[in-house]
């Protein structure tokens, strides 16, 4: 038997040697379309016209086979399909003899935008096509450039997935949470409003990087450690009151230049979060009974690779779950994968190595019905801008470059990347953020945030609302509709003046909170 075992261990890790020499030996296949000298090695179907314009490809079909391919030979492993295109296209592999099923592919179709997109996947070895097609007859696609590339392997990849079995087993406790994302600077008397609201968890915002601007020279040595004492006065407050914490690192620890592009090029970024998040749960340890989760980062991000979630972000987040690990091996992990708070990066996500990890995105879908006028200059005329206002749902809103039809049923078909995760793994979800600013059009405001919990409840997902008594824009206490609209210039007290009665806002998210008791 212990032979077998030994055996057994030595064939896995030669397969595993195998694997990584072969991929490293698979050139990056690099694919532009400036000159006639870059279509060789391309075969286009008959009735498929094929012209090149100024720095891409244009493909003109009449009838519904017409497409642009080339065949590769591939390793077994796993790759990253990238492209750029526009009009009605769509790209994939597939077998080369073209009798096996289509590889899942990249989304680049768009009636006028150039657009980027990518997809990872895992495919045997054998020949493939590379398959360019244009997805109609009478139809024109387009394409600048294209690439296949070995996929990089991140920290923890050869760590086991654990399988949707043995993440069926765990869940958080309590299973279901709802409540408010908040500031780190609430008093007992917000926690006893927050517990009469109904809520049963505060999603608290935590940011060192403010307290650093502060006092940059002594941040590790004073800042830092009066940091972590009030952070466990604010957990201690939400305990006293029947309420959970999560501890959402609300902007990552880079002290260096702070923008989403310069943060991943901090040598010290690394290490500054691991010892974040170490110091954080050692001193909340004997609190940990209280504390819902510790989301590692709010809304990873990185601006150069858009639309795809940041790459170095799920090594680095494997890295602090082990951190944490090391002290804490029982509490739950909140992680997003990003890009922002979108949900790009859950599509073709695995889960982390961990079985203890609640995966979390935001919700502010469409973005032009949920932050209309929110973006609006100091020195934009009235007129201009209440143009950005007065957008309603259910009705039209710009999505994707384009105008569309927003009801319930829009909101579910866009989050079904989420559900299909869900339903793949059988993971936990957290909807950490989700909000309409409150000079939506009245009843549209409170009928979004109805259809939205309503989906969530419906997937007994966990959420927070953005926010309480944090920026009144968001306020479900402040008055509804067009005439609260603010921008700067205008007198503050329309931004801060209560309402006298209970919002329709807040009836909603109230009712869906009665079920923390029910």
């Amino acid at each position: 038997m212990f032979t077998q075992l030994r055996l057994r261990a030595l064939l896995y890790l030669c397969t595993c040697l195998l694997t990584t020499l072969v991929q490293a030996q698979v050139p990056m296949m690099d694919y532009t379309f400036k000159s006639s000298d870059d279509l060789q090695g391309w075969w286009h179907t008959k009735g498929t016209t094929v012209t090149l314009k100024d720095g891409y490809v244009q493909l003109d079909s009449s009838n519904w086979d017409g497409k642009l391919y080339r065949i590769v030979d591939l390793p077994a492993g796993s790759y990253n399909l990238f492209g750029e295109g526009t009009g009605s296209i769509k790209v994939y592999l597939r077998t080369a003899d073209f009798k096996g099923n289509t590889l899942p592919g990249i989304n680049i179709s768009h009636s006028e935008k150039w657009r980027t997109d990518y997809r990872d996947f895992d495919v045997p070895a054998g020949r493939y096509a590379i398959v360019i097609k244009v997805t109609g007859p009478k139809h024109t696609a387009r394409i600048k450039w294209l690439k296949v590339e070995a996929a990089p392997q991140p920290e923890g990849s050869q760590d086991p997935i654990p399988t949707p079995e043995e993440l069926a087993r765990y869940r958080p406790d309590p299973q279901v949470v709802r409540g408010f994302m908040i500031g780190s600077n609430f008093k007992a008397e917000d926690y006893q409003d927050l517990k009469d609201w109904g809520a049963n968890v505060v999603r608290i915002q935590f940011s060192p990087y403010r307290i650093y601007r502060k006092s940059p020279d002594d941040f590790w040595q004073k800042g830092w450690p009066d940091l972590l004492k009030h952070l466990e006065n604010q957990v201690k407050l939400a305990r006293d009151h029947g309420i959970k914490a999560v501890i959402d690192m609300h902007s990552p620890m880079t002290f260096g230049k702070h923008s989403d592009r310069d943060q991943w090029d901090d040598p010290d970024f690394e290490a500054n979060m691991l010892h974040g998040w170490k110091d954080i749960v050692t001193h909340l340890k004997p609190l940990r009974e209280h504390i819902w989760a510790y989301e590692l980062w709010n809304e990873p991000l990185d601006r150069s690779q858009l639309p795809w979630a940041p790459r170095q972000w799920r090594s680095l987040a494997i890295k602090l779950v082990k951190a944490i690990r090391q002290i804490d091996d029982q509490s739950w992990i909140v992680y997003g994968p990003g890009p922002g708070g979108m949900w790009r990066g859950i599509e073709h996500l695995k889960p982390l190595p961990d079985t203890r990890i609640i995966y979390t995105v935001h919700w502010y879908s469409p973005g032009s019905f949920t932050h209309q006028g929110v973006h609006v200059k100091a020195d934009t005329d009235l007129t201009v801008a209440n143009k950005s206002i007065n957008n309603h749902y259910p009705g039209e809103n710009i999505s994707n470059g384009g105008k569309a039809y927003w009801d319930k049923d829009k909101l579910k078909a866009h989050m079904q990347p989420v559900i299909d995760f869900v339903n793949q793994w059988n993971v936990p979800i957290f909807i950490g953020e989700f909000s309409v600013v409150r000079w939506a059009p009245v009843p549209d405001g409170a009928n979004w945030l109805n259809d939205s919990i309503d989906l969530f409840e419906q997937n007994n997902w966990s959420w927070t609302y953005h926010a309480f008594r944090e920026w009144p824009g968001w306020s479900l206490e402040h008055p509804s509709g067009p005439d609260a609209f603010w921008y700067p210039g205008v007198d503050i007290k329309v931004l801060m003046t209560k309402s006298e009665n209970e919002t329709d806002r807040a009836k909603v998210v109230k009712r869906y909170l009665l079920k923390n008791t029910q």
